[in-house]
């Protein structure tokens, strides 16, 4: 049986997405008790089907991620007037200015290198945690406080459970933290607790004097006429910080990787700027930030010819369906011309990705001002092993050391 947790997938899943859509609709692994479901149809059919593909309990235990039906909806209804296109254009500026502040450090350098240092570091995955900080009107001294939280979060894995005391580590991931060794649980439970901790003190803040973010403002307004628990508030607050930070810092890693691998498609784009859109799209399509999503079967379901259990875990392959090749002709091949790109990086259905357009445009503004205002992206040690997420459902390189010029 393939097997999709190894260390091989991690660098490179796609060939194991090949094999598990051609052996079938579903394909059973037994040692993991999971089906896997890698082709776009099925997997675009089950993210639309909530009432036969449960999203509960299903590892990521928050309001909006782990929740399915009137629940979900309710607290959906709540969050997304923050995040239609007028929010999203409201901060155009604010990003532009930050990356362009970000870009002219890294021209001032000698040979423009980020050898000590790391591209994800220092701008990566600076822009998104900046955003986030904006959208919560949390103080921009507290960005590297965001950053080291979010990937705590995605390191961490516990699944969520009622405290007696706030400041007992309190996770919304699920995923036991027997990954890791017994030294490294303290720090990252700690920087769990941390996280909401200050969350806490934050929100009850805010009650007490309203700060410049609509959207906090939003919430706390909701937990104080009853709509919305300070649970779930909390709940929110810890999605956003770790929503709104992880997966576009790997969208934008996983662009200038690209770029800086394949000089053809990277020249192209610097005589044809106005192909960045495009090129983003295709990225989240190519090497999507998502690679997985887990469901679960609430009833006896039929995915091809496979009779799937009720309560069965579903493992759905984002990044295979992806590279389907019966929707995206020449799917393992780069293409700046495909149209129409219905990738499902973001999802579909009722849980498609609240921030979508918060990613796109934060990437679009990084890449642009990478093309127009710095000289040729290339790796600073070519052939360098990237290190990716230890979580197989993100894929993201955590340093990226290159230089321009």
């Amino acid at each position: 049986m393939i097997n999709l947790n190894s260390e091989e997938v991690r660098q490179n899943p796609f060939p194991a997405y090949e094999e598990v859509r051609r052996i079938g609709a579903a394909v059973y692994d037994s040692k993991r008790n999971i089906w896997y479901v890698g082709r776009y149809n099925d997997v675009s059919g089950i993210l639309r089907n909530h009432e036969c593909f449960s999203n509960r309990k299903t590892g990521f235990e928050s309001t909006l991620h782990g929740a399915d039906g009137t629940f979900h909806t309710r607290i959906r209804n709540i969050v997304q007037p923050a995040f239609t296109a007028e929010r999203v254009a409201d901060l155009g500026a604010a990003v532009q200015s930050l990356v362009n502040d970000l870009i002219t450090r890294i021209a001032e350098r000698d040979n423009c290198e980020l050898i000590n240092s790391s591209f994800i570091t220092e701008l990566a995955s600076r822009i998104p945690a900046s955003v986030v900080a904006w959208l919560m009107g949390i103080d921009e001294t507290r960005v590297d406080d965001i950053r080291r939280w979010s990937s705590a979060i995605v390191r961490g894995g516990t699944s969520r459970h009622k405290q007696k005391s706030r400041r007992q580590p309190m996770t919304i991931l699920q995923n036991a933290y027997r990954r890791f060794k017994a030294e490294k649980r303290t720090d990252t439970a700690n920087d769990i607790a941390e996280c909401e901790a200050f969350l806490l003190d934050f929100f009850n803040e805010v009650s007490k004097k309203p700060n410049d973010s609509w959207l906090t403002e939003l919430l706390v307004s909701h937990r104080n006429s009853g709509q919305l628990t300070t649970e779930e508030l909390l709940d929110i607050g810890l999605l956003l910080i770790v929503a709104g930070n992880e997966t576009t810092t790997d969208l934008i890693g996983n662009a200038t990787l690209l770029l800086a691998n394949k000089p053809n498609i990277q020249e192209y784009i610097r005589h044809n700027p106005h192909l960045v859109e495009t090129f983003i799209e295709e990225v989240l399509r190519y090497d999507s930030p998502v690679q997985r999503r887990l469901r679960i079967a609430t009833r006896p379901v039929r995915i091809g010819d496979a009779d799937i259990p009720a309560g069965s875990r579903i493992d759905l392959l984002i990044g295979s369906a992806n590279r389907d090749p019966e929707i995206f002709p020449n799917a393992d091949q780069f293409r700046l011309d495909r149209q129409p790109n219905r990738h499902l990086a973001f999802g579909a259905g009722s849980h498609f990705c609240l921030g979508a357009q918060f990613a796109r445009l934060e990437a679009f503004t990084a890449l642009d001002a990478m093309i127009r205002n710095l000289p040729l992206i290339s790796l600073v040690r070519p052939g360098e092993k990237i290190k990716y997420p230890e979580a197989f459902s993100l894929r993201g390189p955590r340093r990226l050391h290159i230089k321009f010029g």
